[in-house]
C-alpha cells in the first residue's frame, strides 16, 4: 500500500481540529441540515487535499463543530443581551402567568385551531415577548437559512418544490 502523504494528502486524523473549527466558522452558521453539513466537510477535505475522515471521525467533527458553533452563538448572544437582557431571560423562565405555567413554556405552546381565542393567546404572547425589551438587531447575523427563509425554502423542499 502506498502511503497517501506521498500524493500530497495528509491524514484525517491530524486534521481533525482544524476541520472543526472551519466547519464552525464557515458552514454551521449557514447550514443547519447534517447531511449538507456533512457534504461540505468531505468538500473541504477535498480542496485542502486530506484524507476523508471515516464515517466516526465525520460524526465527531460534526458534533463538535455544532456545539463549538452553538456555543459561541449563545456566548454572543448573552453578550449582546447585557445584564438587563439576561436578568429579562431568567425572569421569563421562572415567572408564572395566569394558569401557573411559566412563560417560556406558554410561548413554545402550540397555538391550537385556529379561531378568536388562539389568535388573542398569540397576541398576548407576542406582547409578552416585546415587554422583555430585547435590543434591535440581536440576532441579526443569523442567515436567512437559520431565519424566515429557511423555513420557506424547507417547506418548499417538503413540497418537492
Amino acid at each position: 500500500m502506498v502511503p497517501l502523504l506521498q500524493f500530497g494528502i495528509r491524514g484525517a486524523r491530524h486534521s481533525q481540529g482544524e476541520l472543526t473549527v472551519w466547519l464552525a466558522a464557515e458552514v454551521c452558521p449557514v447550514e443547519l441540515v447534517e447531511d449538507r453539513q456533512r457534504e461540505a466537510l468531505l468538500v473541504e477535505c477535498r480542496a485542502r487535499t486530506i484524507e476523508p475522515p471515516g464515517r466516526t471521525r465525520v460524526e465527531k467533527v460534526l458534533v463538535g463543530a455544532r456545539n463549538r458553533w452553538e456555543m459561541a452563538f449563545c456566548a454572543r448572544t448573552i453578550e449582546r443581551l447585557g445584564e438587563v437582557g439576561v436578568s429579562r431571560l431568567l425572569a421569563l423562565v421562572a415567572e408564572g402567568n395566569e394558569d401557573g405555567a411559566a412563560l417560556l413554556a406558554s410561548l413554545k405552546r402550540d397555538p391550537g385551531a385556529v379561531g378568536l381565542d388562539s389568535l388573542l393567546t398569540e397576541i398576548n404572547k407576542l406582547n409578552d415577548v416585546r415587554k422583555l425589551g430585547l435590543p434591535e438587531g440581536l440576532f441579526a447575523e443569523q442567515h436567512r437559512l437559520q431565519t424566515g427563509d429557511g423555513h420557506a425554502r424547507a417547506a418548499g423542499e417538503i413540497r418537492g418544490g
